[in-house]
């Protein structure tokens, strides 16, 4: 399968891959991202979390700066397919990571001070930079600041039109797609009382003590 065979997929069948490919949220909660996307007929946007609010992680900001073919790829094949319109919702103080997504998708850009947008109004990619707030990294809340969108009592985004996905989440999407790629692996940052901060690439279910031993913090010397 690739990117280009996405228009012909049926809902299910684009679940399906998804499903099958073991993609999950990849923020913490770990939701089945095949959930999101078998509503695929009930929405028209999709929301780009790419919040990382966490102080120390830059996970997302690399995957969207060294992977930006890779997601304006998958972007247009969605928009051709999918969604009417894909807004990618980063920190303003983060811009520089993004310029090269934002370059090379040719996207519409709004600051804080212009939001929120009106997606119907828009078409193709959407850049709506936040301004530094750590709880707009939920995904209920960024889509109210960033669109208005009110999604309250037992509501999901994709129940007013929208899916959420976070950055990695959505790499792992592309894989699964394009590549027909499995999701073992993950990115994982280890910091704090440690001799150095490490960003790795690690496969799925790694031990802590693997991870803490090569930032230098040997289980044994906790």
């Amino acid at each position: 399968m690739s990117l280009a065979q996405l228009g012909r997929l049926s809902t299910p069948e684009f679940a399906t891959t998804i499903r099958d490919a073991g993609v999950a949220g990849a923020g913490g909660a770990g939701f089945p991202t095949h959930a999101k996307w078998r509503r695929l007929d009930d929405v028209d946007h999709l929301l780009v979390n790419h919040q990382e609010s966490e102080p120390t992680y830059y996970m997302d900001r690399w995957l969207g700066r060294e992977r930006a073919g890779a997601f304006a790829a998958l972007f247009e094949a969605l928009l051709d397919s999918a969604v009417e319109t894909v807004v990618v919702a980063p920190k303003l103080k983060d811009r520089d990571w993004t310029r090269p997504l934002e370059a090379v998708t040719d996207a519409t850009v709004y600051l804080p001070e212009d939001l929120p947008i009106d997606a119907d109004d828009e078409s193709g990619v959407v850049f709506a930079y936040t301004e530094d707030r750590y709880k707009y990294g939920m995904e209920s809340v960024l889509l109210n600041v960033v669109t208005g969108t009110v999604v309250g009592g037992d509501d999901l985004p994709m129940d007013h039109g929208w899916i959420v996905q976070n950055t990695e989440t959505l790499w792992n999407v592309y894989r699964a797609l394009d590549r027909g790629e499995p999701t073992t692996r993950t990115y994982v940052h280890v910091a704090g009382n440690v001799a150095r901060h490490r960003f790795l690439d690690v496969p799925v279910g790694t031990p802590a003590a693997d991870l803490l031993d090569a930032a230098g913090r040997p289980l044994g010397s906790l």
